[in-house]
């Protein structure tokens, strides 16, 4: 025979699995009944060009990491400068760049104790959670009409066309992949 107990607990499991078949049933009938909306977030259209300027140390030796940069030899840039022009869509990216210096161990084509700088344009894009805060009143009304939007970001080629221009005379202080050719050792400054 079963007990009195089990009878209620049973009932009681049998009372569970039911509402929460409804509550997902429920659930599935809403999300079905959402309407999707995109909102595309690029305000404009038009590219910006920033100048980033770089001064070299004397006897310094520069290597630009980026593999999609076009290097330029320009008489107009001053000796012992580098000018990085970028080109990119202000409501979609930032820039910036980051340096590492490496001082020469000897075994190789360089000196010892010659530094080299490693040099690396980068754009990075917009921060989800900065975006939604941004729109989040339009999120939640929406929400209330039973519409989820979905926020996208134009894609508009690479966001960054970066050229390097450098002087003709700094032309051998402008090394290609130095760190396989010589013991290095990083330089904390």
């Amino acid at each position: 025979m079963i007990s009195k107990t089990s009878k209620i607990l049973f009932g009681g499991l049998l009372a569970g699995t039911l509402i929460t078949g409804v509550g997902a049933g429920v659930a599935a009938a809403e999300y079905t009944a959402f309407e999707v909306d995109y909102i595309s977030l690029s305000e404009s259209e038009e590219a910006t060009t920033e100048e980033i300027i770089y001064e070299m140390a004397p006897g310094e030796l520069i290597e630009i990491t980026n593999y999609n940069c076009n290097i330029v030899f320009d008489d107009s840039v001053k000796e012992g400068t580098i000018r990085m022009k970028v080109e990119y869509y202000p409501d979609l990216s930032t820039i910036d760049y980051w340096t590492e210096t490496f001082v020469c161990t000897g075994n190789g084509s360089y000196e010892k104790g010659q530094q080299l700088t490693l040099i690396n344009l980068y754009t990075y894009g917009f921060d989800d959670s900065v975006v939604f805060l941004e729109y989040k009143d339009e999120f939640l009304k929406s929400l209330k009409e039973s519409t989820l939007l979905i926020f996208e970001e134009p894609y508009k080629g690479d966001n960054s066309i970066k050229t390097v221009e450098i002087n003709p005379a700094d032309e051998q202080r402008l090394v290609c992949e130095a760190l396989g050719l010589a013991e290095w050792s990083y330089l904390v400054s």
